[in-house]
């Protein structure tokens, strides 16, 4: 006994030097009224004969006040909006076309991917989004154009039917975006055995999901923009047709002309480039077009950009000052610049958007 009570009073000696100490006592212990501790009754003797001026005891409204805070934490400090600035020997010499528009609205998205090498991980239960239904058409259509190269079979819309049935088969998301989707995905056979008709007895040759890469000077450096083109034709006439299927609302016009959405006039600067396996260097451009199939009414609709050399001469220009933008290691990658144009949030929670913003935003 004397040993724990030694050590009871080490340990109540060593607390008691704090600059400030706060005694307290159960005045009640499950309804029943308890007697203070003899050795407390003493020690509040003492001080009210001792060290009353020096040390006055707490009122009642100070003893509440520091009850209350006692666990109470400080005000949270929201953090600024992140700013990194990587060294520039290890910022991306290599980008996508699709990375360059994601380049312009979520800079952070880029450092996040291509420089700290993180990538989202998939839910473990993924709903039927539209990205997925759009990967889904995307991979019947090239099946669709692989299996019918040249000649159409007799029953367009069935052969492309029998492709999404096929692939359906291979996976698990086919099967629900049939399952979920079949009554528009029919309709949208119907649309493309119309468009193929139409469009192949002017078309000598056709490229489906190419890759294409040219190679540009940034910052005394080479710097290699990549692309993936859903189908490129090559015409009777000579010219070349890039094409994009979309299975939601295509980039407006504008978004095209004032180079928010690049994605199409780059594919095309690098088709001029002789970028694409297949295409020679200093091919015409006679179309860029958006095919949206949808599956409403009607199913799908053709829209072609005019001016496409321009855009693509415009686009060169407009991406290489903006990688010279970001060469410089004094410039940061800050996240969500043009949060109305994001899309895909997927290192929103890294950044710390909704901590920063709603600051920004009181």
């Amino acid at each position: 006994p004397e040993r724990r009570i030694g050590q009871s009073a080490h340990d109540f000696v060593q607390a008691f030097s704090a600059p400030e100490v706060l005694l307290t006592r159960a005045e009640k212990i499950s309804g029943t009224p308890q007697l203070p501790s003899r050795w407390l009754s003493r020690l509040k003797a003492l001080h009210a004969g001792l060290y009353e001026d020096i040390c006055p005891w707490p009122d009642a409204e100070r003893l509440s006040t520091l009850w209350t805070t006692l666990d109470t934490p400080p005000p949270p400090k929201a953090e600024k909006r992140p700013e990194p600035k990587p060294p520039a020997d290890v910022r991306p010499d290599r980008l996508s076309v699709t990375q360059i528009a994601t380049l312009q609205i979520d800079p952070y998205a880029i450092y996040a991917k291509h420089i700290l090498k993180l990538k989202p991980l998939d839910p473990l239960e993924a709903d039927v989004t539209a990205a997925i239904r759009g990967s889904f058409i995307h991979k019947v259509l090239e099946k669709f154009t692989l299996k019918y190269p040249d000649d159409l079979p007799d029953n367009v819309a069935s052969a492309v039917r029998e492709t999404a049935l096929e692939l359906a088969d291979e996976t698990a998301e086919g099967q629900a975006v049939l399952l979920y989707w079949w009554p528009r995905f029919s309709a949208v056979a119907d649309w493309i055995a119309d468009f193929e008709i139409e469009r192949r007895p002017k078309i000598t040759g056709i490229f489906t999901e190419i890759t294409g890469s040219m190679t540009v000077d940034i910052a005394n450096k080479p710097f290699t923009l990549t692309a993936k083109a859903d189908r490129i034709e090559l015409t009777d006439s000579g010219h070349v047709n890039i094409l994009d299927y979309k299975t939601g609302e295509p980039p407006s016009k504008t978004d095209i002309e004032k180079m928010r959405a690049p994605q199409m006039p780059l594919e095309a600067a690098i088709a001029i480039a002789g970028g694409f396996e297949g295409i020679s260097k200093n091919a015409r451009i006679k179309e860029l077009a958006h095919i949206q199939v949808h599956g409403g009414y009607p199913a799908g609709k053709i829209r072609i950009e005019e001016n496409p050399d321009q855009l693509a001469e415009t686009a060169l220009s407009g991406v290489k000052k903006l990688l010279e933008y970001y060469a410089d290691e004094n410039t940061a990658y800050i996240p969500e610049l043009h949060p109305d144009r994001v899309n895909f949030r997927d290192y929103a929670h890294l950044a710390r958007v909704q901590e920063w913003m709603s600051e920004e935003d009181s």
